[in-house]
């Protein structure tokens, strides 16, 4: 995630302003470590995308990667989230899935809600938000496409800024978790789109026996987005900019 500003308030408290981007997979299988390299792939291809005649620009690269359709059986990866069921997600931090895993916790720090807090800050308020779709390019093995996702689904609006702040104002009245944020109508809308279903689990070659990381030691080319997607496949796009507590 990208803090673009920084505030120091008292009594050492530490707010931050906090641009989080999520991937959305319609995996049609899925393990941790196949969706984890997707991600990585995908990220290195964005990083390759950018143009700019000003280098101090990066371009976009996302912080998390929700699995919708199926997702891994056992998550351990901090960026994999569950999105099959109600989806909430942090700013920051590891993914709820995994708060809380190590095997000799307390029974009073072994959950999200435990130690959430402290690992994902406190969300005070939702800035801005958007969600989309976007096309591979097999060719360049690159994105080509972007296309916002037309909300009118969602119960209360159809602004994916006014519905996250709502769905924050509401866990702020009612005491519930602070450190996440639901997105689940949102994600819906962005999956009612026809996202590919892409195969992330054992069986793809290219996400496990075959995988090579960029920038391995042996100098191997590295798995591209082309060898894991087909042209015009469709991925899901959330993008969310909060106020975030990260300490109290």
């Amino acid at each position: 995630m990208a803090i673009v500003a920084g505030m120091d308030l008292g009594f050492g408290s530490q707010v931050k302003v906090v641009t989080t981007n999520y991937l959305v997979v319609n995996a049609s299988a899925a393990t941790d470590l196949a969706v984890s390299r997707f991600l990585q792939i995908v990220n290195n291809s964005l990083s390759q995308g950018a143009t700019t005649t000003d280098l101090r620009i990066k371009g976009v690269t996302f912080d998390y990667i929700l699995c919708d359709g199926t997702a891994p059986s056992s998550i351990t990866s901090p960026s994999i989230i569950d999105a099959t069921g109600t989806t909430t997600v942090p700013l920051m931090g590891p993914s709820p899935s995994v708060l809380g895993g190590q095997a000799d916790l307390a029974g009073h720090q072994n959950s999200a809600a435990d130690i959430g807090a402290s690992a994902n800050g406190i969300i005070l308020a939702v800035l801005s938000a958007g969600a989309g779709t976007i096309l591979t390019d097999e060719a360049s093995s690159l994105f080509d496409t972007f296309a916002a996702v037309n909300q009118a689904g969602l119960t209360d609006d159809a602004s994916v800024l006014s519905h996250l702040q709502s769905e924050l104002l509401a866990a702020q009245l009612t005491g519930t978790s602070l450190s996440t944020i639901d997105v689940t109508d949102v994600l819906g809308e962005v999956a009612g789109e026809t996202l590919t279903a892409l195969a992330l689990g054992a069986a793809t070659a290219n996400l496990n026996a075959s995988y090579v990381a960029a920038g391995n030691a042996a100098g191997d080319t590295a798995t591209t987005l082309a060898d894991v997607t087909a042209d015009d496949n469709k991925l899901g796009v959330i993008s969310i900019t909060a106020l975030v507590r990260t300490a109290q």
